[in-house]
Parts: structure tokens; sequence; C-alpha cells
């Protein structure tokens, strides 16, 4: 079964979703860190790293997840699985 790229996509986020920013935000964190490669690996997709950075970056995601990029960490293509982001919560929408 051939599985289409937006559909790829929408797991990356579904998973980082659930898995990273959820707990972050219950737990009261003000940040979360997102390493391409943990992300590869649990999911467990291979060299498409390109395609796990594109769907963490996408204003579709940051917009669901209430979150901006703080920070990117690793090499300037921003393209590779040594990424790291750091993404800030932002407040969900009627919190005080």
């Amino acid at each position: 079964m051939k599985v289409l790229r937006g559909e790829i996509a929408a797991g990356i986020r579904q998973h980082v979703l659930d898995r990273y920013v959820s707990p972050a935000r219950r737990s009261g964190k003000k940040d979360v860190r997102v390493s391409v490669r943990d992300v590869a690996r649990t999911l467990q997709i291979k060299r498409r790293f390109p395609a796990i950075c594109d769907a963490l970056t996408a204003q579709k995601f940051l917009s669901e997840a209430q979150i901006e990029v703080a920070s990117i960490e690793g090499p300037p293509s921003g393209q590779s699985s040594t990424v790291t982001y750091v993404y800030r919560l932002t407040p969900a929408p009627g919190a005080p």
C-alpha cells in the first residue's frame, strides 16, 4: 500500500502533538524540545528527515499545536536527523 505524503506528515504532526506538546502543556512547561532523530526512530521512518523537518515547521502544525518555533538546533540546512526544534507553548484560547 502506498502511503501519501500528506498522510506521513499528518502522522508525524499527531505523534509530536501527542508525545511531546500535550504532555508538556499538561505539566505546565513553557517550551518543549523535539529531536528529528527521535521522531524518525519512534515512527520507524527511514531516510525521510526532510519530510519530518517540513512537517514540524509547517504553519498548519504550529497553529494546530498552538506553538511557536523558539529555536532550531542543527545544521544550517535544517533538514537533518540531527535537528532539534525547541517550541514555545503559546497560551490556549481562553487561558488566563
